[in-house]
């Protein structure tokens, strides 16, 4: 495929303030580890982003090799959609549907999330032959049950890395169709953009090495063995847990992340993180029993005159339970996906397989899953498709920065 940019290297980011430091880190990642001779130009479409922030990115990504533009987009468009899908999520997610119009002079643009280091030479990315695709990407190990009649049970892939066929996009109208989409299928949208490109482009997909969204959960055991065997060549920080917080002192890659922070004008930043890492590694443990208590009192608030049931069997749920010596007796017990958790027991509640909601019928179920912000859909497409009409709360429990 041929760029109308002559002799360049197209990369963007749909940004807002919160997030300028990260992509700037994002930025620092890319020019570090570019040997490529092409011009490199990167695009951040945005709804607000600080005058302040916006000179420290231009400060990351002028360079002798680099240049970088920002595309104003008003976020009000974009409000109604975030009703209509998952409450969670900012305006700014749906910004990537949009690219094909906002970038109307490129046929070809690498999409990344701010939430990633690039490890590999971005010129390999951008070699990705996609002439017969939407889009490149990469496989995701999220779970695609609540799109698999519509798609198929296609693989699903992760839309935070991904080589845009802005072309093709165009002469198919598949922004139209992505937004329909969303208009036909409201309930679905448990990843938001995510779903909405795997609900359509699943049979125009070309899938990119795993290297090149190296997915990373501090909470998954079996990290280590995919570290192991994976030439990884962009980190993507996936859930709560980012390595600018101090989720885990354990967290590997932190030092990847914190590395490219010191090439940008953020640089100053990286004391404050270390500062709140070992403020939480000597008073953690007394933050977390504070946090509970309120959890607690907001646990009994909602559950009062009805009966419960956790989903999920959740570390955060045994660590709750015990400190709380929670006992109250109109919690039914505690529902997980995992066959081989059924019969065990945190404190006095036994973990069920969550086809038993059937013979529990509780009033509420509440979401123990911490690392994953998104559950209330999910939840709520589980107990539909078992007949169940509980309410469902997805936030009374939350990961403690």
């Amino acid at each position: 495929m041929k760029n109308n940019k002559k002799e360049s290297i197209n990369i963007c980011f749909a940004c807002y303030d919160n997030y300028a430091q990260h992509t700037g880190v994002v930025i620092s990642s890319v020019l570090q580890n570019y040997r490529g001779n092409f011009t490199l130009n990167f695009f951040v479409v945005y709804s607000y982003i600080s005058p302040e922030n916006i000179e420290k990115l231009k400060k990351v990504a002028e360079t002798s090799i680099s240049h970088i533009e920002f595309v104003f987009v008003d976020r009000e468009k974009f409000a109604s959609l975030c009703g209509s899908a998952n409450e969670r999520f900012l305006p700014e997610c749906f910004l990537k549907l949009k690219m094909a119009d906002f970038l109307k002079g490129l046929d070809k643009v690498i999409f990344l999330d701010s939430d990633i280091v690039v490890l590999g030479d971005i010129s390999e990315l951008w070699n990705t032959d996609v002439d017969n695709y939407s889009i490149a990407a990469v496989r995701d190990f999220a779970d695609l049950s609540h799109l698999a009649d519509i798609t198929g049970g296609h693989e699903y892939f992760n839309s935070g890395i991904l080589v845009i066929n802005l072309k093709k996009w165009r002469d198919e109208n598949t922004e139209e169709r992505l937004f329909n989409f969303l208009k036909d299928y409201p309930d679905r949208m448990v990843w938001n953009d995510q779903d909405l490109l795997n609900g359509v482009l699943y049979n125009e997909v070309k899938y990119l090495d795993d290297g090149w969204d190296f997915q990373y959960n501090v909470d998954n055991p079996e990290i280590d063995e995919k570290i192991a065997s994976t030439e990884i060549k962009l980190i993507h920080y996936v859930t709560r847990n980012k390595p600018w917080s101090a989720g885990h002192f354990s967290y590997k890659f932190r030092d990847k992340y914190l590395y490219y922070l010191m090439k940008t004008p953020w640089r100053l930043n990286v004391f404050s993180i270390y500062f709140t890492i070992w403020k939480k590694r000597l008073f953690g443990e007394y933050f977390v029993r504070k946090e509970q208590k309120k959890q607690l009192t907001g646990l009994r608030e909602l559950a009062k005159g009805r009966t419960v049931v956790f989903w999920g069997a959740s570390n955060y749920l045994r660590s709750f339970i015990i400190n709380c010596k929670l006992e109250d007796n109109n919690i039914l017990g505690i529902v997980d996906a995992n066959r081989e958790k059924a019969g065990q027991t945190f404190g006095r509640y036994k973990i069920f397989s969550s086809d038993c909601l059937c013979e529990l019928k509780p009033d509420l179920v509440i979401s123990a899953v911490v690392n994953q912000p998104k559950m209330k859909k999910t939840i709520s497409h589980e107990l539909k498709q078992l007949g169940i009409s509980s309410e469902v709360v997805d936030d009374l429990f939350y990961l403690i920065d």
